[in-house]
């Protein structure tokens, strides 16, 4: 079985390297840009409306499970504060939350579209 919460405090830890190394910059509609300090052209999409990622952690591993990767729990105490939302305590998500964290289409469609401009241009 699963830890969860293992999965997720090992995720916890590594997103400090995240907010103190890698270039995070909000680009509008609850959507944050990651870039990887030492490789320009790894740079991430995160959705905080859904708590989506484009990183291959999130769609590989996390998706579904109710686990953020790092760079979602990176960069949610900006968004916390943005938004003026509390942190909830770690669930398992149920059924219907792992229905709705799959459905990708338009998450995928606004990545392509980005894919296309500079990340550091405001969009």
């Amino acid at each position: 079985m699963l830890d969860y919460s293992q999965m997720q405090a090992d995720r916890l830890e590594r997103s400090y390297d995240v907010q103190a190394n890698y270039h995070v910059e909000f680009v509008g509609l609850q959507a944050w840009v990651v870039q990887h300090p030492d490789e320009p052209e790894r740079c991430y999409l995160v959705d905080m409306s859904e708590r989506k990622c484009s990183c291959p952690d999130w769609h590989c591993t996390v998706q579904g499970l109710g686990v953020d990767c790092k760079h979602i729990l990176a960069i949610e105490p900006d968004w916390l504060k943005l938004t003026g939302k509390k942190r909830s305590a770690f669930t398992r998500n149920t059924e219907a939350d792992v229905e709705i964290r799959q459905d990708m289409a338009e998450f995928s469609d606004r990545m392509a579209e980005l894919s296309h401009q500079d990340p550091y241009e405001r969009i």
